[in-house]
């Protein structure tokens, strides 16, 4: 789509109905996530992953700017650091996880780069500036007793800061659990060169051995292939 027809598309009100509705389910599953039952804060946490997961297109402008607003960020820093169920937090993670993924740095989709369709000078800003935000709530929700399918997500986005604590928690959790090794690859490719530390390399390179001897997997194939050449 060409910028004069995006201007335009974003004026028109075919936009503007898609903008309410869309701000209006947004505002709804934050009222969800509020709430004392936790049938309605899980809805309200799926409903936000959703979004954070959606085809990204034209219209996801007013998805982007809801997500990263100073108003939106507070009631969620404020919700997931509190929230018990392990259900509902993890579901509430990834949503945090993909904003980042899709909505800052999502580098094959031209529209939040600085020459691309929007404009968006401060993209490198916001992706520090989520960084900042989203390490103390993680850090909040790292705690002992959460479920070994919340610490996978809580690994996913110590990696995505650059904190080395991500490792750590692989070291825990692929022993117990090898289906992890197909993020674990991915989240290596990505960011394990930030902060991967030479120890944690050693003691991670003889888990996927020993996964590697009970049979083939080849997420924990390429996860080793990707630690080795770091």
């Amino acid at each position: 789509m060409h910028k004069s027809d995006i201007k335009k598309y974003l004026q028109s009100e075919l936009y503007t109905r898609f903008k309410h509705e869309s701000l209006t389910e947004l505002n709804t599953a934050l009222n969800n996530l509020k709430s004392a039952d936790v049938v309605m804060r899980l809805t309200g946490a799926k409903r936000l992953s959703y979004f954070s997961r959606m085809e990204l297109g034209t219209g996801s402008l007013c998805i982007r700017e809801w997500f990263l607003s100073k108003n939106t960020r507070t009631e969620l820093s404020n919700i997931c650091t509190i929230e018990v169920n392990d259900k509902v937090l993890q579901h509430f993670l990834i949503a945090l996880y993909y904003i980042y993924d899709r909505y800052i740095v999502y580098t094959m989709c031209e529209m939040w780069l600085p020459d691309g369709f929007f404009m968006l000078e401060d993209v490198k800003e916001d992706e520090l500036s989520y960084i900042q935000w989203i390490l103390p709530i993680v850090e909040a929700c790292h705690r002992p007793t959460v479920a070994i399918f919340v610490k996978e997500v809580l690994a996913r986005i110590f990696a995505m800061c650059r904190d080395n604590r991500a490792w750590d928690i692989y070291i825990e959790i692929l022993p117990k659990k090898s289906a992890y090794c197909d993020w674990g690859q991915s989240i290596c490719n990505k960011y394990a060169k930030h902060s991967i530390t030479e120890s944690q390399k050693v003691i991670l390179l003889q888990i996927l051995d020993r996964i590697l001897s009970k049979r083939e997997n080849l997420y924990a194939l390429e996860m080793k292939k990707i630690i080795k050449a770091l």
